[in-house]
């Protein structure tokens, strides 16, 4: 999947749309949540493709119809249909307020769930390790997201050296990112046995990969990477309670000051 690097503006716009719709923070305190856990939507298929940004200006759009006039798309006519072949827009010069789309996968109503969700590259550890799992989830997602929308690539694609895509790819990715899980974390799910000894040490038989979230980051400087990098850590723990609040995420040093 190909993804746009957006700047820290549009990363807090996105994001505070995000925290709007599912935690309701209390404009009072951005720090506590209103909602009990079991009214609390959880979103769980935060994606770039169901971002929709608003395009402020109209020339891709002109260029669209030029080219569309010169050299019309593929299509083909079923029954009182016409079906065209999809297009490519060109990245807008100017964009507005991002909204997030498509629903159709939130969960409500519950105050843990145990089903199998959210997008391969962005599964929380223990949506992988089949853990009960709640709202959490979501603020994982945005984590990993919001530095594949930053960075322009995925810090997480759960795939070996050969393209296979598994679970034991994924979870050492994950450790080499945030080191070595909590005992009392693999110890909620049976699951983890297959990839962790009783005392949390890897044994899989896959290595974990020689890299860091710091060595991932190549394009920040100093005290902007030292904040950005500060941002995604407070997403990314292995145990969810330990994740911050979207409340507190929106009271970060490096959307407050990009």
């Amino acid at each position: 999947m190909k993804v746009w690097r957006y700047d820290p503006i549009e990363i807090y716009n996105w994001l505070h749309v995000y925290v709007a719709s599912i935690c309701k923070d209390s404009a009072a305190s951005p720090h506590q949540s209103t909602t009990h856990p079991a009214q609390r939507p959880v979103q769980i298929d935060l994606q770039a493709s169901n971002i929709l940004i608003r395009f402020l200006d109209d020339e891709i759009f002109r260029a669209f119809e030029e080219a569309e006039l010169k050299d019309p798309s593929t299509r083909k006519i079923d029954g009182d249909r016409i079906i065209y072949q999809t297009s490519k827009l060109d990245r807008p010069k100017q964009v507005g307020f991002p909204v997030l789309c498509d629903f159709g996968e939130a969960r409500y109503g519950q105050a843990t769930y145990t089903d199998d969700v959210q997008p391969y590259q962005y599964r929380a550890p223990e949506v992988i390790l089949d853990m009960p799992w709640s709202h959490e989830i979501d603020i994982w997602n945005v984590g990993v997201l919001s530095w594949d929308l930053f960075e322009g690539r995925h810090l997480f694609t759960g795939s070996g050296p050969t393209g296979e895509q598994s679970n034991r790819c994924h979870l050492a990715e994950i450790q080499a990112v945030l080191g070595q899980p909590p005992v009392d974390f693999i110890r909620r799910s049976e699951a983890s046995w297959e990839y962790y000894n009783a005392v949390g040490t890897w044994k899989a038989l896959i290595p974990i990969p020689d890299r860091t979230l710091e060595s991932s980051e190549t394009w920040l400087e100093e005290e902007n990477r030292a904040r950005f990098l500060s941002f995604i850590r407070r997403m990314l723990c292995w145990l969810p309670e330990e994740r911050a609040t979207a409340g507190q995420l929106l009271e970060d040093p490096w959307l407050k000051e990009p």
